[in-house]
Order: C-alpha cells, then sequence, then structure tokens
C-alpha cells in the first residue's frame, strides 16, 4: 500500500502544479534526493550491532511516535542505499506556505516534516505549526544531505537520536530589528524524541508504574551573527526540557527511569570567504544534557510480575562537543576534519556515584567532490574510540570508511547559511 502511495503523490503532484501554475496561483515545487554509498569498516556487522556507548541509556518507548523506524546513520558493511527524500511545497494563499518532505527506503513510507509556515505575520515575526526540526543549535535543523561530513557527531546521536531533534509542535521566532542579525525562537514539542524526551507511561504486566503525561517539552534559543570583513561569525545558545522516560522493562532485571530532561547547547560558526567559490568553514558546538528522577528496580522478572519495585532516585549526566574545519577549495572539490567527543559521563543511583566511561570519541576526515550544487560525493574515515562491547563491557576501537553519492532533482529550498 505504502508503494501505490508513493506512486501516487509522484504523478500527481505534477498535475496539481500545473493546475495552480494556469490558475495564477502559487505553482507547487517538488524534489526528489537520493543518498547511497559503500562502507568498510575493521569490525563486522555482527559486533558493530553490539556496541553501545557506556552509561548511556537509550529510550525503548511502547509508542511509534517515540522512536523512528528509519535511520540516516550507515549500519551496514558493503553497499547501503541510505534514504530518498520526496518534497513538496507551496503557498496556500498570502498568509501561509506549506512544506513537506517524505522520508523513503527500501522498506518504509514516512512523513519526516509536515509543517505550514506564516507569510505576512507582523514584521519580524514568524509562526510554524506542524512535525518539524527543532531549531536548537546549528546542526540539529538541518537534513542530513546538508551536512559536510557523512554522519553526526557522537554529542548529537547520543542526546538526540539518530533523527536529532525532530518534534510535532509550535514555533515562533522573531528577528529583532537590530543591525545585526539576532533571532529568538521560543517552540513548544510533543516531547516524543527517540533518546531524551519521552512521556508514555511505564508499564509491567498489569502494574502501572507511571501513568502518561501530557506535559509537552518546550525550547527557547537565541541567535545573532557578525561580519568582520570578510569573515561571519555565527553564535547561539539553545535551551530545551521535557519529560524524560526510560524503558528497559524488558531486560532480566526490569528498571525504568522516570525524570525530567533538561539540555543546553552552545554554537559557534565561523566563515571566511576566500573567493565567490572558496571559503573556510570553523563549526562548534558544546551541548551538555541533565536527567533528574527516579529509577524503579525489580531484581528479577518475576519480581517484577508482583510489582515489586524498589525506587532509588536517579541523576544522570552527559557533555561533549564537536569542533569541526572544513575547507571548500573550489565550486567542486572540499575538504574537512572534525574531532566530536563525550567527555562528561556519569550516573549516580541512589546518591550513590556509579563507574562509566568518560572521553569517548571520534576523530574523522572527509573529502567531497561536487559537479553542481545538485550532487555531491564523499569519502570520510572515522577512527571510532567511543562504544563498548556488549559481551565483555571493554572498549572496542574500530575504523571505517565511508563512500556516499548524493542526488538532488526539483524545486530544493536553499540551504542554511
Amino acid at each position: 500500500m505504502k508503494k501505490y502511495s508513493l506512486v501516487a503523490i509522484l504523478v500527481i503532484s505534477p498535475m496539481f502544479a500545473e493546475k495552480h501554475e494556469h490558475s495564477e496561483k502559487s505553482l507547487i515545487e517538488t524534489s526528489f534526493i537520493f543518498d547511497a554509498g559503500y562502507t568498510i569498516r575493521s569490525i563486522n556487522d555482527t559486533k558493530f550491532s553490539s556496541l553501545y556507548l557506556d552509561g548511556i541509556e537509550h529510550a525503548h518507548s511502547a509508542e511509534d511516535d517515540t522512536k523512528h523506524n528509519h535511520e540516516h546513520a550507515i549500519r551496514h558493511r558493503g553497499f547501503n542505499l541510505n534514504y530518498a527524500e520526496f518534497g513538496i511545497s507551496s503557498d496556500v494563499d498570502p498568509y501561509w506556505s506549506l512544506n513537506s518532505i517524505f522520508h523513503l527506503s527500501e522498506n518504509s513510507f514516512e512523513i519526516e516534516e509536515v509543517y505550514v509556515q506564516s507569510l505576512r505575520f507582523p514584521t519580524g515575526l514568524q509562526l510554524k505549526l506542524g512535525k518539524f526540526y527543532s531549531s536548537f543549535g546549528r546542526l540539529n535543523s538541518q537534513h542530513s544531505h546538508e551536512w559536510q561530513f557523512a554522519d553526526a557527531p557522537i554529542i548529537y546521536s547520543t542526546i538526540f537520536g539518530d533523527h536529532n531533534l525532530l518534534e510535532k509542535g509550535v514555533s515562533l521566532s522573531y528577528v529583532l530589528p537590530t543591525a545585526f542579525y539576532s533571532l529568538l525562537s521560543f517552540e513548544i514539542l510533543e516531547g516524543a524524541n527517540e533518546q531524551t524526551f519521552v512521556k508514555d507511561e511505564l508499564v509491567y504486566g498489569a502494574n502501572i508504574l507511571a501513568e502518561k503525561k501530557d506535559k509537552p517539552a518546550f525550547m527557547i534559543s537565541a541567535k545573532t551573527s557578525i561580519e568582520f570583513g570578510e569573515a561571519i561569525l555565527l553564535g547561539g545558545i539553545s535551551y530545551s526540557e521535557g519529560i524524560s522516560r526510560l524503558n528497559h522493562l524488558e531486560d532480566e532485571k526490569p528498571h525504568a527511569f522516570d525524570g525530567i530532561a533538561k539540555i543546553i547547547g552552545f554554537d559557534l560558526t565561523m566563515k571566511y570567504d576566500l573567493s565567490s567559490y572558496s571559503q573556510i568553514i570553523w563549526q562548534n558546538e558544546l551541548i551538555k544534557r541533565s536527567q533528574d528522577g527516579n529509577l524503579l528496580l525489580a531484581l528479577n522478572k518475576t519480581q517484577a510480575s508482583d510489582g515489586n519495585f524498589t525506587t532509588k532516585s536517579a541523576e544522570f549526566n552527559q557533555g561533549g562537543f564537536y569542533s569541526q574545519l572544513f575547507y571548500k577549495m573550489n565550486s567542486n572539490f572540499g575538504f574537512g576534519i572534525r574531532y566530536s567527543i563525550l567527555d562528561e559521563n556519569s550516573k549516580k543511583i541512589g546518591g550513590v556515584e556509579k563507574t562509566v566511561r568518560e572521553n569517548q570519541n571520534i576523530l574523522s576526515a572527509v573529502a567531497q567532490y561536487s559537479t553542481s550544487e545538485f550532487s555531491s560525493f564523499k569519502v570520510q574515515y572515522n577512527s571510532n574510540r567511543s562504544k563498548n562491547l556488549a559481551s565483555t563491557s571493554q572498549p572496542e576501537n574500530f575504523s571505517e570508511v565511508i563512500f556516499s553519492y548524493n542526488f538532488a532533482i526539483g524545486a530544493h529550498p536553499a540551504h542554511e547559511f
């Protein structure tokens, strides 16, 4: 059924575009992006899939809304069809535009983003309603084909998961009437992120350990930029807060966390133009997350079935940063290097500090070739020192080389500056 739906959209959308054009309404714009590649890794796929970040709990939700069936991350050695994106957008009327992006994989067809955006609000104000990438930080709001590297820094995948902070909600932004660019943003979000914000009920058998909450998450940010001759400096601060629940009730020792997550981020980017087609881009972000609440514990499944859970206070703290330098030599070639690290990682249960690994890091280098703005080829090397092996709980360092190619057709929106 999903395949037929996609075919219908691809066939019908140009017909609507023509109808709008002839009726002197806004033209419906469509685009299609295809991303694939080949991965070489020093460990096999079985071992790779058993790696984990020490001390990082993953949110396993009972509802599909809190986790994604699709991923942009490169998972398997060999050829990978990473993803495809189909976009359709248009002005609805003089007051609103409608934008949507559908994510396609070999086995799924999903809505990645769909939102309406105001066109004629008072000067400087803009309202957005629907499902969209939050404006938290710098990298979060960018689609993966906009990234200079083939994957996300470790701090992003740790805090937000494979799809960053992608939420349903409402966003209000205001460009201040200042001599330099200044933007304030406020978002009210559903709070259904795969790695941090989860508010589903916690249930084991007939026992309801925590009921579902309706309280939304929120995000507030302030961003600005300043020009220095041929250089532009862009910086910002972001803060987000919401309910956080980590469900591991299916483990041999069932446990779950119920609390509040708070995330703060700082970003700083410098762009220096060497010529019309050449520039140096230095991009940095630091993100910290704290989760405070209670941990519900049972010694085994029998005890859990009887509803005998022990409650202990719990506090998790993670923090890290990435710094990347990218040299765009000309309109065709570019080279970059990135260091990303999770350098703060602590866990305290019942007031007792637990030993977890710190200084988990990845060093990456990338080379890019583009025949035009609609195509790119990348080769990236990662020296990964961030994961532990599940069977031994010991660090497992590995290397990988990622070849990727990306092609886009249609009227694709301009990338964020």
